[in-house]
């Protein structure tokens, strides 16, 4: 008790000295801007007066005078707020440049002002972006996938002649407020469930890509159709197509050297350097299958080895080791109480630190629904439907010698929702991964992370049915659990967290619309970015909409009280909507003066509240969970759409267009800018 008053003491002296200082040095620097003199030297502001403040008294002192606008960005001020920081830092590549000792001044501002802008930003009803800025395809963009931290971004695109389809990476540093491509990869066709996060290879960190294309089966099948023409999950021509989920890896270090953050780029250099360099792209492996395959996911099992898995349906997952050893394909076994009803997984994800695949699996037969509708039109009255049946389950992730097929049972599992009728469409399940540090990362935030560990995040698994409006959802927290019944985790970790699944838990529950009601579904499509923390949902029109060119109707938030406190308790399923409650009745603090950076003005009159947009009444009413209002964006920013992609860890958003090649870029986060050179 002593130590922990005397610690509180410290603390409420800090910050008394902190506030008087800021005040001291605001009246100082006044008078010094008037007399055209120095305040201090500096060497007394660096060494015993910066080092009193945190992070908000710095970004309003350096307003003072030039001298403390200088001495605020030296690297040594901003590391060592770094190092005293308790907030949840965004992600860095995992590379000796963004180490503690390496890590530019402009970086570790960047880190640490949008720590703080993003959480009072996405707290509003109305989130503001600080600003857009536009990258330059040179391509049509078909699907991204944003590296979190945003510092790359990886896409698939096509050139004007529609037959070349390639997938480039373009770096997305914020410095200049400019993007360009540094390495492309030309695919004999259409990449699509294009996945990319940083992942360590024999040791090298680096870019996995994981994604999957069609080819034929036989060259004749050609002149019949076109592989391109067919939506990413759609089964059409299925005896003719075969599947590819193709892995690859593009080094850092061949990145790092095409580029310098410390100045803007410069063509001619970026040649001359790029010519110095092998080829980016490093294949990794190749899985075939005849079976439609989706869902592809890279990551680092707990011993930090890397692994790609992906879903061959209906119902196996094929996983192999990237560093090399055999595949291994995984049949689940049928629920014990459906052992009759033919079985599919409708989506999966891993959860590294226990080294288990969560799925969720249905239970019966999915029919088509032009035939659904036709049947329950003939239904007579009163009749009780049943089925299919969905549930959760965990799974072990083991390995064969020979690398052979394999029937595991679940380890755990959910209780069973029956669906009377109401069949899934859509499921997406948040992956876990984020949160961690690789095993090889070498970058600051493994050096923080060493001696705080970090908390799993939550688990959420989103749900589309065909006869429920909007999103349902269920979120599992990763729960304390005592050193000695998780002996196969980390000795060295403070604290240990498991995802429990239970059959005395109610699964997701989807409620069809109410009678009178159905054409509702009808009018739009509900759609979800993915997010641990900060998930995204949009709108789009069912009629007239295409596969790479939609309009966004609705464009929000869903801020949950639960995902962004991540308490240690599972969350019961919630109907995602847009009944606006407020958080909190206090009122949010100012936002950190990011440069004399403002907020852009409102959108479009168009994107008011009152127009239709196809969000009203999907959530449910909560003091725990709303969704924002439209994210301030103009309405020609959300017309024509080709691919929309979301980095929750920064607030990035980016839009690419069917008429257009260039990526729209939109920060909801602030950060500072350095001047241009």
């Amino acid at each position: 008790m002593g130590q922990l008053s005397s610690s509180l003491n410290n603390t409420d002296q800090r910050i008394a000295k902190s506030s008087i200082l800021t005040h001291k040095m605001t009246a100082l620097g006044h008078a010094a801007q008037n007399a055209t003199q120095r305040i201090l030297n500096d060497d007394i502001i660096l060494d015993n007066i910066l080092p009193d403040l945190n992070l908000e008294d710095i970004v309003s002192v350096r307003q003072v005078s030039n001298q403390l606008r200088r001495c605020s960005n030296e690297p040594a001020v901003w590391k060592r707020v770094l190092t005293h920081t308790e907030r949840q830092l965004p992600p860095v590549p995992p590379t000796e440049r963004y180490s503690l000792a390496n890590i530019s001044q402009i970086e570790a501002e960047r880190l640490l002002t949008r720590s703080l802008s993003l959480p009072r930003r996405w707290d509003q009803h109305r989130p503001q972006h600080f600003r857009r800025w536009e990258i330059e395809a040179q391509r049509k963009v078909l699907e991204m996938a944003l590296l979190p931290g945003g510092h790359y971004l990886v896409a698939t695109v096509a050139d004007r002649n529609p037959m070349r389809y390639c997938i480039e990476v373009y770096t997305s540093d914020f410095n200049y407020s400019m993007g360009f491509p540094v390495a492309r990869l030309t695919t004999p066709s259409k990449a699509f469930h294009l996945r990319a996060t940083y992942l360590s290879i024999h040791g090298r960190p680096g870019i996995a890509i994981a994604y999957i294309r069609r080819n034929y089966r036989r060259e004749s099948f050609k002149d019949e159709f076109d592989i391109n023409r067919l939506a990413p999950d759609s089964d059409w021509f299925s005896a003719k197509v075969k599947y590819e989920c193709a892995v690859m890896h593009v080094p850092l270090q061949s990145l790092e050297l095409l580029f310098d953050n410390g100045k803007p780029w410069d063509p001619k250099e970026y040649r001359t350097r790029a010519l110095q360099q092998d080829r980016p792209f490093q294949v990794l492996t190749e899985i075939t299958s005849r079976a439609r395959m989706s869902n592809p996911i890279i990551d680092e099992d707990r011993n930090g080895t890397p692994l790609v898995a992906v879903l061959k349906h209906p119902d196996r997952i094929v996983y192999k080791n990237l560093d090399g050893g055999l595949g291994c394909t995984m049949y689940c076994a049928p629920h014990p109480s459906y052992q009759n009803f033919a079985h599919a997984i409708m989506a999966f994800t891993f959860v590294p630190s226990q080294h288990q695949f969560l799925l969720v699996r249905r239970a019966g037969e999915d029919p088509d629904p032009l035939q659904v509708a036709a049947d329950l039109a003939d239904l007579p009255p009163g009749e009780i439907l049943t089925g299919p049946y969905y549930f959760a389950e965990l799974y072990d992730v083991k390995y064969t010698i020979d690398g052979a097929s394999l029937t595991c049972d679940a380890a755990s599992r959910t209780a069973v929702h029956d669906a009377g009728w109401n069949f899934w469409h859509k499921v997406w399940i948040t992956h876990p991964g984020m949160g961690a540090a690789l095993k090889n990362d070498v970058s600051v935030r493994a050096e923080l992370q060493s001696t705080s560990p970090t908390k799993p995040l939550p688990i959420t698994i989103f749900v589309q049915a065909d006869r429920s409006y909007g999103l349902v959802f269920n979120t599992f927290f990763p729960e304390p659990v005592p050193a000695s019944s998780s002996s196969d985790m980390d000795a060295n970790a403070s604290t240990r967290y498991m995802y429990v699944l239970s059959e005395d838990d109610p699964f997701i529950e989807t409620e069809p619309l109410p009678e009178g009601m159905e054409s509702l579904n009808d009018l739009y499509e509900h759609r979800i970015l993915l997010g641990s923390t900060r998930p995204v949902i949009y709108t789009i029109p069912r009629q007239g909409s295409k596969a790479n060119s939609f309009q966004v109707r609705m464009l929000g938030g869903v801020w949950d009280e639960g995902l962004l406190d991540k308490p240690p308790a599972t969350v019961e399923a919630q109907a995602v909507g847009s009944q606006d409650v407020p958080a909190n009745d206090a009122a949010h603090d100012d936002e950190v003066n990011d440069h004399d950076e403002e907020p852009e003005e409102d959108a479009d009159e168009g994107s008011e509240d009152n127009e239709e947009d196809g969000q009203s009444d999907v959530l449910e009413e909560s003091s725990r969970i709303r969704v924002s209002h439209q994210f301030n964006l103009k309405l020609a920013d959300l017309d024509h759409v080709s691919a929309i992609a979301w980095d929750e860890t920064i607030g990035r958003l980016c839009i690419g267009y069917a008429n257009s090649t260039r990526i729209a870029v939109f920060d909801f986060a602030g950060a500072p800018v350095p001047a241009r050179l």
